[in-house]
């Protein structure tokens, strides 16, 4: 008996819809997750030969071609977009192998709407684990620079005007802080992804006897996704880990922005290695940081795949559709791969990665980044209100800058003369003490508080970021080795099945 899945209609798919349609799906899922789809199957025929709902001979024979396909490989010469999909061209092959009787039983108690929506998660949570290592290898660089960098004084930003002194190394921390949250976030969209639809079926589950414990089990998911039809309608899973991903790029991005400006010539902060630069093939001066402008602009590549995967779900009736199933998903594939991309480039970019520590300190010096603390100092030694003194700095540095002055040619004098015109007195700073005021590394070392530049609290952030960061490397590793155990039940209870042949 020839087995057509397409009886009900009564004829075959026109030419665009088995190119334009069926092929490009059969050839990603085949590409992403053939051997996640034969994992699926032999969970499947294990639990439906251990509830009794096939018999074990049978179960056994089925599993015997499932294995025999699964080592032989397939190519994508062998698919045939007329039967629509993966599973139906694998089902096609175990059913010329094993004939209708033995091989049109495996489908038993299952739909094509749960087995995809477990396909795709299976897919996901993969790449998201290797996502999630290079994560955490990126949090690693910012932390070593950061110890590394403990006490290279450079200016702090805001408005992009210098505001006050800090560290490279307080810098990286903070980078390294916003992963450690990107990390968080990525590790909680795990947890939505790895629950099981299997033996949700079309969307009312089935009368057959299954047990959805067994092959969520055998197939590594940490729980079930209870509800038939929440099983098969949902994918909200794809827009939360694409938003996480559009955070984390966006985290990755501004990084980019700062190393992307304190690169060029009017900055020169920091030096690239020719390796991660392009040349120009007119200006023979050039070293071109492309690196960065990818890391840049690829989280628009994300952004795009988050509203794709909600616009294709907006308005549309909560059950499985060609809307849920496949165009939802379609934009986070590349959404996860531009991210790794971007994660791999930053890694090798800040591998190269050159501080011109003494550039740095030169500017900090000039900018009038230490005015806060020159306020601050006038508040603790001459007994002004904070407003009072903040407003004689601002004073003093606005005629420093008309008379083209830095604000290491600031003196008492000059301090003097304007405290006199606002505050209606003469400070008598001490000289020595002004200088050491807008020292940028005593500004550093004063800032002390929670979270402060100054050395010491910056080694005890690292420290503690480096205890999590382990933490972090010991659930990921925990994560995989949940899935290798499920990987090894799954083929010691093939080896039990098929050995009793």
């Amino acid at each position: 008996m020839d087995i057509d899945m397409r009886e009900r209609l009564n004829s075959q798919p026109l030419k665009e819809v088995a190119e334009l349609l069926f092929r490009p799906a059969i050839e990603r899922d085949f590409r992403l997750g053939f051997g996640h789809m034969m994992q699926i199957n032999k969970a499947h025929v294990v639990m439906l030969a251990d509830t009794g709902i096939i018999p074990k001979d049978v179960a056994a024979r089925i599993l015997i071609v499932l294995e025999s396909l699964e080592a032989e490989g397939l190519s994508e010469a062998d698919l045939d977009p007329s039967v629509e999909d993966l599973h139906f061209n694998i089902e096609r092959l175990l059913i010329e192998r094993t004939g209708p009787e033995v091989g049109g039983r495996m489908h038993t108690g299952r739909s094509r709407n749960d087995l995809h929506a477990t396909l795709d998660r299976m897919i996901a949570r993969d790449k998201l684990n290797d996502l999630l290592d290079l994560v955490i290898q990126l949090r690693g660089q910012l932390l070593t620079l950061a110890s590394r960098d403990l006490t290279t004084v450079m200016t702090g930003y805001t408005h992009l005007q210098p505001a006050q002194p800090i560290t490279f190394g307080h810098y990286m921390c903070a980078l390294a802080s916003a992963l450690e949250r990107d990390t968080k976030r990525l590790e909680a969209a795990y947890e939505t992804i790895n629950q099981c639809p299997l033996g949700a079926g079309a969307l009312a589950g089935t009368g057959f006897p299954i047990d959805r414990e067994i092959t969520a089990d055998l197939l590594g998911f940490d729980g079930i996704l209870e509800n038939s039809l929440d099983a098969v309608a949902s994918r909200d899973w794809v827009p939360e880990l694409l938003a996480a991903l559009s955070i984390m790029m966006t985290d990755i991005s501004r990084l980019s922005m700062d190393l992307y400006l304190w690169y060029t010539d009017e900055f020169s902060y920091i030096d690239l290695d020719g390796s991660v630069a392009a040349v120009s093939s007119i200006m023979p001066q050039k070293k071109n940081p492309i690196t960065l402008e990818h890391c840049k602009s690829k989280a628009a590549h994300v952004y795009g795949a988050l509203i794709s995967s909600l616009a294709c779900l907006k308005n549309v009736p909560f059950g499985h559709s060609r809307d849920v199933a496949g165009e939802c998903v379609a934009s986070l594939w590349n959404g996860l791969d531009e991210s790794s991309i971007t994660l791999r480039l930053m890694s090798a970019t800040l591998s190269s990665l050159r501080v011109r520590s003494d550039i740095m300190a030169e500017r900090a010096a000039r900018n009038f980044s230490t005015a806060t603390e020159l306020a601050d100092t006038l508040v603790r030694e001459c007994d002004l209100p904070f407003r009072v003194a903040h407003m004689i700095v601002a004073s003093l540095v606005s005629r420093a800058v008309s008379a083209g002055l830095v604000a290491s040619d600031i003196t008492a004098e000059m301090l003097d003369e304007v405290s006199r015109d606002i505050a209606g007195r003469a400070l008598n700073i001490n000289p020595s003490t002004l200088k050491s005021v807008l020292a940028p590394e005593r500004n550093v070392e004063v800032r002390d508080s929670l979270g402060g530049p100054a050395t010491a609290e910056v080694r005890r952030m690292v420290s503690n970021a480096e205890e999590r960061l382990k933490e972090c490397r010991d659930r990921a590793q925990a994560r995989r080795d949940r899935l290798d155990q499920a990987r090894a039940r799954l083929s010691e209870r093939v080896r039990q099945i098929t050995g009793a042949l």
